[in-house]
């Protein structure tokens, strides 16, 4: 018996003393709500002093380190590869011989044709030679006619006057008839003299006509021979810049056609970072645009650089378009192709002006308005607003440099509400 009470006394006892430790607790907990009613602090908010500073609107994209000048060399006629005279990874210059293509055939071709100018300018020659005696004969010709011409007007006058004399019974019938007789002579040989000239002009017409053709013939060899100089410089590809073989495609005796790659070489001194901008962020960009690139791991410090291309839309499905940058100060050694970067573009930017933080702006009556802090209150006030970075904004009036607003807790407070100022730290309590 003395024992069940002893037992019921310990577990009262227990019961009691966890009564007094949960009250205890209790008062513990509503002692600062209950400092605080009391205290009618007011509304509890965080705020920030004003000043002046750069603001920058930023968009940030992924970028990619690319070579400045990479560039494929093909062909430009079909034909096999006889050699190439590098190799993958070899330091090459402009216009350094890098493949060379198999020409014999346009070699065979070069000595017919060379052989068919060189008869054509011997056949020139000789037709020249043939023209310069046809045209020293022309003039035999034409001094025989001038002769013949000038002895037949002779006689003409001559058998008119003895024709009056005649007439006239002044000379006979046989003198006259003499005359005439030496008058038809002339005519004849006159005639004759004319037919002379005219084959003589025919023989130097042929001749020039010959020797125009033979010139035709050289002009042609000659375009031809051209021709098969160029093809031949087509057999040997050279290097458009200075830089490094980045890859040989084909190997010797492979058959390669014209726009076929042979050879993918790059400036690799020179990086540009590109990248692809929403069509939304590229209307504001431009080639006066300020760019900095950051290269995560290799570099603490952005890098400076400047828009170099910005070309048209590249992907109309992501309504994407590329953006080049390059950069104004060296990269890393270990920067190489194909890492990726991050590039920050700034559109729009603002020097020594007033800024607030986004959240700490509200509409009253269609106007941006925030609340100052003045003697323990915060008072509504209208601002000007103006670049719009997304997390900050400027303020073009309404605002001085020293003065404090409220930063949070916004919804919470009226015009001339009591306010109080809390740590950082204390809103995480």
């Amino acid at each position: 018996m003395k024992g069940k009470i002893k037992k019921i006394a310990i577990i009262v006892l227990i019961i009691a003393l966890g009564a007094v430790a949960i009250l205890g607790i209790r008062r513990i907990r509503t002692r600062p709500v209950e400092i605080e009613e009391k205290d009618d602090l007011g509304v509890p908010v965080m705020s920030q002093t004003l000043v002046e500073e750069d603001l920058r609107r930023i968009y940030r994209y992924s970028g990619t380190a690319e070579y400045e000048n990479r560039t494929r060399i093909s062909p430009r006629i079909a034909k096999e590869i006889d050699d190439f005279l590098i190799e993958e990874g070899d330091r090459i210059t402009a216009e350094e011989e890098l493949v060379r293509l198999d020409d014999e055939e346009i070699r065979s071709r070069k000595q017919g044709v060379k052989a068919s100018v060189k008869e054509a300018e011997l056949m020139i020659i000789m037709a020249e030679s043939s023209l310069s005696q046809k045209q020293s004969d022309l003039k035999g010709a034409e001094a025989d006619l001038r002769e013949a011409r000038s002895n037949y007007e002779k006689w003409q006058r001559d058998l008119e006057a003895d024709r009056r004399l005649y007439q006239d019974n002044a000379i006979s019938k046989a003198e006259l008839e003499e005359t005439e007789t030496r008058h038809a002579a002339a005519e004849a040989k006159y005639i004759k003299a004319e037919a002379s000239v005219e084959r003589a002009e025919i023989a130097v017409s042929m001749a020039e006509t010959e020797i125009q053709q033979y010139k035709n013939k050289l002009e042609k060899s000659r375009s031809e021979l051209a021709v098969i100089e160029t093809q031949l410089s087509y057999t040997v590809l050279k290097s458009p810049l200075d830089g490094e073989v980045i890859d040989k495609i084909p190997k010797p005796g492979e058959y390669v056609n014209p726009g076929e790659p042979v050879l993918e070489v790059a400036d690799t001194d020179n990086l540009v970072i590109t990248s692809k901008l929403g069509m939304k962020d590229f209307t504001d960009i431009d080639t006066h645009t300020e760019v900095e690139v950051k290269i995560p791991h290799l570099s603490e410090k952005p890098l400076t650089g400047e828009i170099t291309n910005l070309k048209s839309l590249t992907d109309p499905h992501q309504r994407t378009t590329e953006v080049t940058v390059s950069l104004l100060e060296d990269p890393p050694e270990k920067l190489k192709e194909g890492m990726y970067t991050s590039v920050l573009f700034y559109p729009e930017s603002r020097s020594d002006v007033i800024t607030v933080p986004r959240n700490s702006l509200f509409f009253f009556e269609e106007a941006p308005h925030v609340y100052v802090i003045k003697d323990g209150q915060a008072k509504r006030r209208e601002v000007e607003t103006g670049l719009d970075t997304g997390h900050r904004v400027e303020i073009k009036a309404g605002l001085e440099k020293g003065e404090e607003i409220v930063t949070s807790n916004i919804e919470e407070l009226r015009d001339g509400v009591s306010i109080y100022l809390r740590d950082e730290d204390e809103w995480g309590n």
